[in-house]
């Protein structure tokens, strides 16, 4: 299994949102034995000093994983960093964490040839990006 997690670092993301990412991808770690998670930060930017690979070997390293954020928020920036980075193959799962404060939401006009899982947090006004096949998932920090 081959999951490519981007996580927005934008300035309405906190430790509780953080923390509850970080404890979602140590559990998808934890119930495969063969897998490759990648995880990076995006917030106006990728931050590609951010990308991180973790398997079985090295899964607990997962708590000292590095955030970096610009501040502002535009998950957009993710696409062409996906599009150029997996150009050989494209992972099983592509995932972006994010609260969906976005231009992303309810967008009409972006497209992509893959689908997303939407992990959005603590934003129940998120609608998913009309062509970007994939689905919405909620969570909630309060739970």
């Amino acid at each position: 299994l081959h999951v490519a997690i981007a996580v927005d670092t934008s300035g309405s993301i906190g430790n509780p949102e953080l923390t509850l990412l970080l404890n979602h991808v140590f559990t998808i770690l934890n119930q495969f034995k063969a897998f490759q998670v990648d995880v990076w930060c995006c917030s106006t930017q990728v931050h590609e000093e951010t990308f991180t690979t973790y398997t079985s070997a090295n899964k607990n390293e997962l708590r000292n994983f590095k955030m970096a954020s610009d501040g502002g928020t535009d998950m957009s920036a993710n696409l062409p960093f996906i599009k150029k980075k997996y150009s050989g193959q494209m992972p099983d799962v592509v995932m972006i964490f994010t609260d969906g404060f976005d231009n992303l939401s309810g967008d009409t006009t972006t497209r992509t040839n893959y689908p997303i899982l939407w992990l959005i947090v603590d934003n129940k006004n998120f609608k998913k990006p009309a062509l970007i096949p994939g689905a919405v998932y909620e969570f909630n920090t309060d739970a």
